[in-house]
């Protein structure tokens, strides 16, 4: 049974220097991707969309080469959180939730889908009126709705306070564990990362420094990986 979900093969990126990508992400898998600032790890997930940013090489999702693939078949595949995500600001979070839904084959309703990711006081409010924070978990609850094999996130505890960010890794679990899915995730929180994540890609602007469990992952590779 083939388990590789993604993967990325001898990609090297526009605009971030000569260095060459190559790992696999398997079903059910969850990957912290750590770097410093500028190593190119938006452009990845951009990438890994479809979007024209790879000099060489390519990157298949499930078995069928990212460019090939039909628009209309990407959502079932890959979920993105951008750093900053775009929102109409005057939506309700409810009618924006409801969206996500209608991709569902009817398994929750909207009352519990607030409920299983912890919105429900937001519903009625609108998401320009919401804190940062308050609309991160919101875009997370979409992204996790949308129930696509692949869950791209890029900085998605950004703004959220340090309670909340635990309840990010614990609800990221128990969805990967009832769906099936694998999870891509950009973070600058190394401690959690390595205590959340199954394996870790630490890259810089030479290319991939470290692939592998996240146990492994040491001070020295860490050093390393910003310069210290």
């Amino acid at each position: 049974m083939e388990t590789r979900l993604l993967q990325v093969e001898h990609v090297e990126l526009s605009g971030v220097g000569a260095a060459s990508f190559s790992f696999v992400v398997e079903s059910s898998e969850s990957v912290g991707l750590v770097g410093p600032n500028g190593a190119g790890k938006t452009t990845l997930l951009r990438a890994i969309l479809g979007e024209p940013l790879i000099d060489s090489g390519r990157v298949v999702l499930g078995g069928t080469d990212v460019i090939a693939l039909a628009i209309t078949d990407l959502p079932q595949w890959v979920s993105y959180m951008p750093q900053e995500a775009v929102y109409p600001s005057n939506v309700r979070v409810g009618d924006y939730l409801s969206l996500a839904l209608l991709a569902r084959s009817g398994d929750l309703n909207l009352a519990q889908a607030a409920e299983r990711f912890e919105v429900t006081p937001f519903l009625t409010r609108r998401l320009g009126r919401l804190s940062s924070g308050e609309r991160q978990r919101v875009h997370l609850a979409r992204v996790f709705l949308q129930r696509a094999r692949l869950l791209l996130l890029d900085e998605p505890t950004n703004h959220l306070d340090p309670g909340a960010k635990t309840r990010f890794w614990d609800i990221l679990a128990r969805e990967r564990q009832a769906n099936g899915c694998s999870a891509l995730v950009v973070t600058h929180d190394l401690e959690l990362a390595k205590k959340s994540c199954d394996k870790i890609l630490a890259m810089n602007a030479a290319g991939i420094l470290y692939w592998g469990a996240a146990s492994g992952l040491s001070e020295s590779i860490v050093a390393q990986l910003f310069d210290q």
